[in-house]
């Protein structure tokens, strides 16, 4: 069953966080190979000193704060583009690792997606496995070179994508899927497909079949129902409805 928008969200913003920190402790211990240790405090001295110039400049318009304006954005420009130079060769490594060879060895999931019960796998059939192939197109290409460059606007997009679609823009590109885990082996359990519940939900409504299911859960029951509810108001044919 696909993962809903919000835990989507959810684990992205996880993973977003664990990789700012890890690629911001990684640029430290970068600063102190390259013999700069103070970059991290000049970087934003500079910074500061830049937006200090900026504010003088607008509040009385003279060649002095201008000069002054100058020179600071040029110490500034410097600094930032070296950051940005160490930032990218960390994130070229640790990205791939992360979302790459990470989920290879752990069930295709990353510290986000453990946490939240999603699991990437094939488009064609949420059972299966995804490909190292897969894997790249999604993560390399869609994560990496896409959100890792061109960022926000990205990022945007696919939010917006996946809220109307259920998928977002690096599973389209790597022919993926998120699914949540634990309502899939809830279903495997019950032997229910979940590329149609339909039935499911109709034997949820009456107690007696309901209770042929041994392993059914009240609360894993009631997410699905909702999230079944709240697909069907945007799905234009309630009567050929499929959560997959």
């Amino acid at each position: 069953m696909k993962a809903t928008s919000s835990k989507r969200l959810l684990a992205f913003i996880i993973d977003f966080f664990i990789l700012s920190l890890v690629t911001s402790l990684l640029s430290i211990a970068a600063y102190y190979m390259l013999n700069i240790p103070s970059f991290a405090t000049d970087y934003s001295n500079a910074q500061s000193n830049f937006l200090e110039a900026l504010s003088n400049y607008y509040a009385s318009n003279t060649n002095s704060n201008y000069d002054a304006l100058m020179q600071s954005f040029e110490t500034f420009g410097k600094y930032f583009l070296v950051n940005h130079i160490i930032d990218m060769c960390i994130q070229v490594i640790l990205i791939p690792t992360y979302f790459i060879l990470i989920p290879m060895f752990w069930e295709k999931q990353t510290i986000g997606r453990f946490a939240l019960g999603l699991k990437v796998v094939r488009n064609d059939n949420e059972l299966s496995k995804v490909t190292i192939k897969n894997l790249l197109l999604r993560e390399l290409l869609g994560t990496l070179l896409l959100y890792g460059i061109i960022g926000g606007p990205l990022i945007l997009v696919s939010g917006i994508i996946s809220i109307f679609t259920g998928r977002s823009l690096v599973d389209y590109i790597g022919k993926t899927n998120l699914i949540d885990k634990r309502l899939t082996n809830y279903f495997m359990e019950n032997n229910i497909d979940p590329n149609n519940i339909n039935d499911y939900i109709n034997r949820m409504n009456n107690q007696d079949t309901y209770n042929d299911y041994s392993n059914h859960d009240d609360a894993i029951d009631a997410d699905i129902n909702d999230q079944v509810t709240s697909n069907k108001d945007t799905n234009d044919n309630d009567d050929d409805y499929t959560v997959i």
